[in-house]
């Protein structure tokens, strides 16, 4: 089986049929201006945090997806252990640093799937100019119903083997949260999933997916430390 490439300009191309790429940092010359006056405004516009995020995420998606990842899901869960300070079901006098690269782990390893699955659903279920499309709702569908159980029973048995609680404790982690955590996923990630698939331009379909992660693993972090103690 084989996959969109992995830089973003041969992935619009594969989807769309284009030939221009993904992210342009063309600048058109004003009116009465001249070359180097543009070249200048290119020099400057590049200099901000976002265009150099963009261009690394050209020539660099894989690791800069799981690099984001990281910090995300890993920042998620340091919320999530100030969530339960406040709630008082977290007695710690620190922050569980151990807890915190544990997520941010998954977060790391877990980018490569977010961003082949989406490069696999693109492939054989193109993008629509319309977002409110019979196609976009069935990849709603399989995004909700076939890959998130698949991917949070990986978050899950990961999480617990991280802990080393080996293959009895993944089981029972498993058991004891999955089907919860499952219901609280599609309450909050079915609109997620909507507005990630019908709106959001193809390479940057796992940024949009790490922000919503930082509340997501808030929320799945408190339910999965809640049934472990």
């Amino acid at each position: 089986m084989s996959f969109p490439p992995d830089d973003a300009e041969n992935e619009w191309e594969y989807i769309n049929g284009e030939t221009r790429p993904l992210l342009r940092n063309d600048r058109k010359v004003a009116v009465g201006g001249d070359e180097s006056d543009a070249a200048s405004e290119n020099r400057a516009a590049k200099t901000s945090l976002w265009d150099r995020y963009c261009e690394l995420l050209e020539t660099h998606p894989l690791f800069v997806k799981s690099v984001t990842a990281l910090f995300i899901v890993g920042s998620g869960d340091l919320c999530a252990q100030g969530v339960e300070h406040l709630r008082g079901t977290n007695h710690s006098a620190s922050v569980d640093w151990l807890r915190v690269a544990r997520f941010g782990a998954i977060g790391f390893f877990g980018a490569p799937w977010s961003h082949y699955y989406f490069s696999f659903l693109d492939h054989y279920l193109p993008p629509t100019e319309k977002p409110f499309t019979r196609r976009t709702f069935v990849k709603v569908l399989i995004d909700q119903f076939i890959q998130a159980p698949i991917l949070l029973l990986l978050m899950i048995s990961g999480l617990s083997l991280l802990q080393l609680n080996g293959i009895e404790g993944v089981k029972k982690s498993v058991r004891d949260t999955f089907w919860t955590s499952l219901v609280a996923n599609w309450k909050f990630w079915i609109t997620a999933s909507f507005i990630n698939l019908a709106f959001v331009r193809p390479e940057f379909r796992v940024l949009f997916l790490n922000c919503g992660f930082l509340i997501w693993i808030i929320i799945l972090s408190i339910i999965l430390n809640s049934e472990s103690t």
